[in-house]
């Protein structure tokens, strides 16, 4: 499935690692919760690593007690796959990804992994993580940022900068309910690379054009278009060039209006056709 963001993550960093440099493109709540299919508060079970069914990849498998689901409708546990881990003596670290231990609690911000409803990949990577900590003094809970390098001091936790590394977990909840609940709007002049999936007859000369994006695209800090968001519109024929009007992307279930055009030959079959659309 398109769509996994960032999950070259990895990669990209340990290759900016090598160089003495490690780079991270950060993502907003809005972003993530954009690009999340499912959104939840659970609790960790349990995590072990395994060999992939051809021994070619160690992959690490974390199973989630679902306490609320925030967006979408998740079962009542989850399994969410992460590559690298530790079997025998053979042990793969891959930056970007959480060690999750049993008893733990986050709010986790996931993408289906394969066709089974349960199996689950992280949206960003780390930072689709928030952990949940608790004060055992009096019971407060807090929620730490995934990208927080954080210190203990007298005043709690402080990230390098000296600025509080977590926020009460009521606070955390309602900026999540705000995230979910902002209007997405893309800009005029964002640059999406789609393919057409198929065109169907409305009537002679006109047809209904159903196509996806190729690749993640991050229009500003507060919106984010996953690789396979599917977009829609109508191609009219006219002297001889088909003229493509896009009107509609689907984001994660949201559906969002916008403008953009294209042409080709109409010689050129519409399906598996490859463009550039520019919003206006």
């Amino acid at each position: 499935m398109k769509g996994r963001i960032l999950f070259s993550l990895a990669i990209s960093i340990l290759l900016a690692a090598s160089a003495g440099a490690t780079t991270l493109v950060r993502l907003s709540l809005e972003q993530l919760s954009q690009a999340a299919t499912v959104v939840i508060r659970g609790r960790i079970l349990a995590q072990e690593s395994h060999w992939n069914t051809a021994h070619t990849q160690i992959v690490t498998r974390t199973t989630v007690q679902v306490v609320q689901s925030v967006k979408g409708v998740a079962p009542s546990r989850v399994v969410i796959d992460q590559p690298g881990g530790a079997v025998g003596n053979v042990r793969v670290r891959v930056a970007g990804t959480v060690f999750f231990k049993p008893q733990d609690a986050f709010y986790l911000f996931l993408e289906p992994a394969r066709r089974d409803a349960s199996q689950f990949l992280l949206v960003g990577m780390l930072q689709g993580a928030y952990r949940i900590v608790r004060n055992p003094r009096n019971g407060e809970e807090r929620v730490i940022h995934p990208l927080s390098g954080f210190a203990v001091s007298k005043r709690g936790l402080l990230d390098e900068a000296g600025r509080a590394a977590a926020v009460s977990e009521p606070f955390f909840r309602q900026e999540l309910r705000n995230a979910l609940a902002a209007p997405i709007e893309i800009p005029r002049g964002t640059m999406l690379p789609v393919v057409i999936k198929s065109a169907t007859t409305r009537r002679s000369g006109v047809r209904r054009v159903f196509g996806a994006t190729t690749a993640d695209i991050f229009p500003n800090s507060r919106v984010v278009i996953p690789a396979g968001s599917a977009v829609e519109g109508t191609a009219e024929l006219a002297s001889r060039r088909w003229r493509i009007h896009w009107r509609e992307i689907s984001l994660r279930g949201a559906r969002v209006a916008l403008r953009a055009d294209n042409e080709q030959p109409a010689r050129v079959p519409l399906s598996g056709s490859e463009m550039l659309m520019v919003l206006r």
